[in-house]
């Protein structure tokens, strides 16, 4: 054998080695079992279910306008299925790429902002790679602020639970929770902007997920004068197939019973669910804050009258599971300046009474009641214009905006209210940019 013929072999033989160990250390591929899309108004949201972690990477490239995701040490084991009258996506396309990665490119129909992350398993789910995708150049929103006078039209946030990767309760014959609160809230929503002096508007208007702390934002930047968040109610077993009648809760820190911090802890899972990004801490810490500001502004005292005047009107359709104002920490009644309500219609764990609210009549029916019972609050809604005292101010600080912050978004953060945010720099509307310096009220009571 030549000294030319052994080299080559040697050299076969190294890299054959060297293939191997790569194959080995690469370990089994992740493999992506399920895909869905959620079209949402401007922005559209991709699932893909994994089998277990991995890491992504992602770029946009123009002429035509794509985006591309490449999963990492993956493989594609379902189909994806086309995305249906979509704005924004166009086609999907996949192949496999010679470093192990699954691409998927998006076809786009306009061009994109992009949010990628992964969720860690929660029942149902497993791993998610989660992919928003926004227009770039998205409708420009104007929002009128509250003119000073009490005689403008009240303005009422309406909020169907859960949505997108989160059914919540699912009843009988695949009832979902998420799509009969979409109905009732779509009821109500024509009622009271059927009204005179009234207007309304949803947090979702279809099948999408809003994470819990953006759902009072939206409420915030629209400057409603309350905020009604619509759900249906479910407990596991035997009581959950028995259990009747409607019940209304306002926020506080813990529930005043066992069932009530349950049904708490159930609602606020829906971030875990729907898909977002999390800081439990901080959720806590902002939930003390508010039922202090809360406190200070007579907030609670509103929430308690407009759930009361709710109440009664539900008590009309028949006995009610809880007949007073129950008290729990929904994340998503976390509003420091708006009355907010969380209202379980009805039991849809129970087959009877899932059915009645899968029903158009019985649907409108429930959102007739509720508007009757916000007609009833009106009056004190609207007496809540005229400004009321401040706690005492201890400094102002200084604040630059960061790219894609809200100004609704920055007074949550803060504890404080919008409308002292724009008293305090002189702002007039909701438009602030990416580099401006806001000065922020710190008060005695959040020191």
């Amino acid at each position: 054998m030549t000294g030319v013929l052994r080299r080559f072999l040697a050299l076969a033989a190294c890299l054959v080695a060297l293939m191997v160990a790569g194959t080995a250390s690469a370990g089994p591929r992740v493999m992506i079992r399920g895909f869905r899309a959620w079209q949402g108004p401007r922005y559209i949201r991709l699932v893909f279910d994994l089998s277990g972690a991995t890491s992504d990477r992602t770029f946009s490239l123009p002429d035509p306008d794509r985006f591309v995701i490449d999963v990492r040490h993956a493989v594609l084991a379902t189909s994806l299925a086309p995305v249906a009258h979509s704005p924004i996506v166009r086609d999907l396309r996949v192949g496999l790429q010679p470093d192990g990665s699954e691409r998927i490119v998006v076809d786009l129909k306009t061009a994109v902002r992009s949010h990628t992350f992964l969720l860690r398993p929660y029942p149902p789910y497993g791993y998610r790679l989660v992919v928003d995708l926004r227009t770039a150049h998205p409708a420009v929103q104007h929002i009128a602020t509250r003119p000073p006078h009490a005689h403008r039209r009240l303005v009422i946030a309406i909020d169907p639970g859960h949505g997108g990767d989160d059914p919540g309760a699912i009843g009988v014959d695949g009832i979902e929770e998420k799509n009969v609160v979409l109905a009732i809230g779509r009821d109500l929503n024509r009622l009271l902007n059927a009204t005179p002096g009234m207007s309304s508007f949803l947090t979702r208007t279809g099948d999408y997920y809003v994470p819990l702390r953006r759902r009072f934002e939206i409420a915030t930047e629209h400057n409603a004068d309350a905020f009604v968040s619509i759900h249906a109610d479910s407990f596991p077993g035997p009581v959950g197939r028995s259990a009747t009648g409607s019940s209304i809760y306002i926020l506080s820190r813990r529930g005043a019973s066992r069932e009530a911090a349950y049904l708490a802890h159930t609602e606020n899972a829906s971030d875990f669910i729907g898909g977002a990004s999390l800081d439990l801490g901080r959720n806590n810490t902002l939930l003390n804050h508010v039922l202090v500001n809360m406190s200070q502004t007579g907030t609670i005292q509103a929430s308690h009258q407009l759930a009361q005047d709710i109440l009664g009107q539900l008590s009309k359709l028949g006995p009610l599971h809880t007949d007073y104002v129950d008290r729990a920490p929904f994340m998503v009644l976390s509003s420091p300046e708006i009355p907010s309500v969380l209202i379980e219609t009805e039991f849809i764990s129970n087959p009877v009474e899932a059915h009645k609210l899968a029903t158009p009549w019985f649907q409108h029916v429930l959102a007739y009641r509720i508007w009757k019972g916000i007609m009833r609050d009106a009056k004190n809604l609207r007496a809540r214009r005229a400004p009321g005292p401040m706690p005492p101010r201890v400094h102002n600080a200084e604040y630059t905006v960061k790219p894609g912050e809200t100004l609704s978004g920055i007074a949550v953060r803060y504890h404080v209210t919008v409308q002292v945010l724009r008293a305090t720099n002189g702002i007039h509307g909701n438009r602030i940019a990416a580099g401006q310096r806001l000065l922020i009220p710190i008060y005695g009571a959040q020191s």
